[in-house]
């Protein structure tokens, strides 16, 4: 949805007039406020090869009970930090951390912070390695909406080998991690999600489907607004997902999702520039392949194909100032702003990892990303290459 907002923008659709205490007319593009999805930089596209560096699972007994734990590195330039984590500063410390236990009789709980998942679609799988490839690339994009998803889970085996899980998780503690090392989200939109999915495994592989519920506060898929166009109703959404994976050998799988969404139209009352929201319509869908021990012992290469959270059809109505008659009165006028992405960004991306010692490792990734952002013939192209050490 961002790139339709942001081609809004550029046409003027977010401009409006006001008056001064001088009663002299201006104009302000509002449109600056709106907060979307920024363009990737050399330290972002080390996400989904951190999470790899920094990402380890635990098993717990024979049943196949886990636990897993993410660490972010804190650097001068992290985001959010607070001038009172000086002391914290370049340490590694806990980003997330998710638990799936077995009850026994098919029965299993499931928790998780700091938007961590062991539980549902491909990162709930057994399949060696899928788990992992589900962190970046294949992460559930409806459950990504969901600020540092804190969530719980409980599945039942209901024939053999199908199970049905169900769940919930919530932006509520958003800040609860980083709140420890003065880093704060400045304006986290609030999210809820309910969760239920039906999945079966059978030799070689599996398959599933989930049906979510998410709603957003003061947010419509992600994207919030800012000054002056508030969303003073949830947006409700109903989100289906499908996905499957496949163990091509002991040391290799390939997995992959679609999602589609459709969020409730709705009229926005309050004070606000933004009149209503019809319904909206929203996609995405990746598939990866994951190989350990390619060149050496306990490394991982991925690589993946992927289109982010894409916005497919829906209007925006707008009521805005947009002149001032003789009398000194605004002139408003109402604008339809389509919601749909004007491109869809395909994105290709391969990471590779090689722990060289206990403390240190070597990360390497190229990505390409395809009408970057939405933006049709925008082209991105990086490649980093990283050694890290932990003393």
């Amino acid at each position: 949805m961002g790139g339709s907002l942001r081609s809004a923008s550029v046409d003027g659709a977010f401009t409006v007039a006001g008056i001064d205490g001088f009663n002299r007319q201006y104009q302000y593009d509002l449109g600056q406020t709106i907060q979307t999805a920024p363009t990737h930089n050399v330290t972002d596209m080390f996400e989904n090869s951190d999470r790899l560096l920094h990402y380890r699972e635990v098993a717990l007994d024979q049943q196949g009970s886990r636990a897993a734990f993410a660490s972010t590195h804190l650097a001068d330039n992290t985001p959010g930090l607070d001038a009172i984590s000086a002391q914290h500063m370049n340490k590694d410390t806990l980003a997330g951390a998710a638990l799936v236990q077995k009850l026994g009789n098919g029965h299993e709980f499931a928790t998780g912070t700091g938007n961590m998942n062991l539980f549902f679609g491909l990162a709930g799988s057994t399949i060696e390695g899928v788990s992992t490839l589900a962190q970046g690339a294949l992460s559930n994009p409806y459950m990504g909406l969901v600020s540092q998803a804190t969530s719980a889970g409980y599945g039942v085996e209901i024939a053999q080998n199908t199970h049905l899980k169900l769940g919930f998780a919530s932006s509520k503690l958003a800040n609860t991690l980083g709140s420890q090392y003065g880093v704060y989200s400045d304006h986290p939109a609030q999210a809820n999600m309910a969760m239920a999915e039906v999945s079966h495994q059978f030799k070689e592989g599996e398959v599933g489907i989930e049906v979510a519920k998410l709603s957003e506060q003061q947010a419509l898929l992600g994207t919030q607004l800012g000054t002056g166009f508030g969303l003073n109703e949830s947006a409700n959404t109903t989100a289906l997902t499908l996905h499957g994976a496949w163990k091509l050998s002991e040391k290799a799988a390939i997995a992959g999702y679609i999602s589609q969404g459709y969020t409730n139209g709705f009229e926005n009352g309050g004070n606000s520039l933004v009149s209503s929201v019809s319904s909206t319509r929203s996609q995405a869908f990746g598939v990866g392949l994951t190989y350990a021990d390619a060149f050496k012992k306990d490394d991982r290469f991925t690589v993946s194909l992927s289109s982010p959270l894409t916005t497919t059809s829906g209007q925006m109505q707008l009521n805005v100032p947009t002149n001032v008659d003789e009398q000194g009165n605004l002139i408003r006028e109402v604008r339809s702003v389509s919601l749909a992405s004007p491109s869809r960004e395909m994105r290709a991306e391969a990471n590779y990892t090689l722990p060289l010692s206990k403390n240190s490792a070597l990360s390497t990734t190229l990505m390409l990303r395809q009408n970057a952002n939405s933006v049709a013939g925008e082209k991105e192209v990086g490649m980093a290459l990283r050694y890290t050490l932990s003393f």
